[in-house]
């Protein structure tokens, strides 16, 4: 099929998708797949796709779990089948789609509670993954040139000062992986134009040969970074296992939220794919690398905690974390550090006492309103499964978050004499909302917790 063809037909199905949509009645997508000619097929999912990228108001955003699942529904058929017809298309995307929704329901009493009048929301979105700002950060710069040089081993906390989480991951070639396919997908807004109409719309999709590669020279004397000249070259092999969705073939649990780390959807003889999906892709992707790399906590879990720590010094506490010696370690945070009396008192009695319940995210005393608050703070991956997330986040896994939480209230009030007044469990990685009784210790996501603080000091 032409691109000029696949875009006219990617238009066709938009507005079939917004006209037919709710006409459609049950289907299995199994059985709706196995009509569908995959090369046919996938270059109009993935153009639709594609567009709904266009605008968070576009009204094809509705679509898009239903349009990942039917991609990840034709790219599980061994064999397509022959037809190419849009309204048997529409009817994958519809059986998908209802899939989709009877998974979130079954995620429902994960998040009930059981009383009366109680609710729980959890919405996984990439604008709420942790890699999303820096993902934003590197496609803003293009920063092809510095993750060339991180991919030779040079040191990401120089050389990526303005990322919050990735100037974080070590200096080390054992994560050459991490760089290499951040910097396939930067390089891949330039090489885009090799294959595809220069001044096509960012959202249009382009077919691109499957034997390519690419590779990027820079001339020696990095300058003000002292890091050399740098090469790197990828063949067909590489680009595949770090850009294709074929990468996610036999791995359980793949999902429409992995399938966004992937930007080529392989057709015979190539791939399709678009710069907006390409920019979707890095997030979700560096963040499942982050993972499989065990960076997590490094990377991921400790910044949060410092993320909290400042967001409570700029609200006038003085914040550290608590070791399981009992050592308070005030000022760690990026905001204003402010001393005290009493918050020196709390520290000296805290330090080397006996029977820690364990470590201490976030203890904050706050001189003014002689407040000393207590946070746990959790890092949710959302690249996953999501009922595996609804689970963790469960009214159960709550109660247990809770009840370890009160075992430290419970220690510093014995060991300082000071009351706690407020416990909270922060989280981020989702947008999530739970009811809690006046007797439970609150779980806010990051939002939550900013409204909270601005509201409160």
């Amino acid at each position: 099929m032409s691109l000029s063809r696949a875009h006219r037909q990617v238009e066709e199905f938009a507005l079939l998708l917004e006209e037919r949509f709710d006409a459609v009645g049950p289907r299995r997508a199994e059985r709706e797949a196995a009509k569908i000619d995959v090369d046919w097929g996938v270059p109009i999912l993935a153009g639709v796709w594609s567009q709904s990228l266009s605008s968070v108001h576009s009204p094809l955003v509705r679509y898009r779990p239903g349009l990942k699942r039917a991609l990840i529904a034709l790219r599980q058929r061994e064999r397509g089948g022959a037809g190419r017809s849009q309204r048997d298309l529409l009817a994958l995307v519809a059986a998908c789609e209802d899939e989709y929704a009877e998974e979130m329901e079954s995620m429902v009493p994960e998040l009930d509670s059981g009383r009366p009048g109680s609710y729980g929301a959890l919405v996984a979105t990439g604008t709420r993954l942790q890699l999303a700002p820096d993902a934003t950060r590197l496609a803003e710069t293009l920063a092809i040139p510095r993750l060339a040089r991180l991919a030779n081993g040079a040191d990401p906390a120089r050389l990526l000062p303005d990322m919050s989480r990735l100037r974080l991951v070590p200096q080390s070639i054992e994560y050459a992986r991490l760089w290499r396919g951040l910097y396939l997908r930067l390089a891949s807004v330039l090489w885009l134009q090799r294959f595809g109409d220069a001044a096509a719309a960012p959202d249009a999709i382009v077919f691109v040969p499957e034997h390519f590669y690419t590779q990027f020279h820079e001339l020696p004397g990095g300058g003000a970074t002292g890091v050399e000249s740098a090469s790197l070259v990828f063949d067909s092999a590489e680009i595949r296992s770090l850009l294709s969705t074929a990468a996610l073939d036999g791995k359980s649990g793949s999902n429409d939220i992995q399938i966004t780390g992937f930007p080529l959807h392989p057709i015979s003889g190539g791939y399709v794919t678009s710069l907006h999906l390409i920019l979707d892709s890095i997030a979700p992707w560096a963040q499942t690398t982050i993972h499989e790399l065990d960076l997590w906590m490094s990377a991921i879990s400790e910044p949060f905690e410092t993320w909290v720590l400042g967001a409570l010094e700029e609200h006038g506490f003085v914040a550290g974390n608590v070791n399981e010696s009992g050592h308070w370690d005030l000022g760690r945070g990026e905001g204003v550090t402010r001393t005290s009396a009493a918050a020196n008192e709390i520290r000296r009695t805290l330090s080397g006492a006996t029977g820690s319940p364990g470590e201490i995210d976030v203890l904050a005393w706050h001189e003014e309103h002689e407040l000393l608050i207590m946070v746990e703070c959790k890092s949710i991956n959302a690249i996953g499964n999501l009922q595996t997330v609804s689970t963790t986040l469960s009214p159960a896994d709550a109660a247990g978050w809770r009840r370890k939480l009160r075992k430290k209230v419970e220690w510093v009030e014995r060991v300082s004499g000071m009351h706690v007044g407020l416990s909270i469990i922060a989280l981020e990685g989702v947008v999530f909302h739970m009811s809690y009784g006046i007797d439970d210790t609150p779980i806010l996501d990051a939002e939550s917790l900013t409204i909270a603080l601005d509201s409160m000091f």
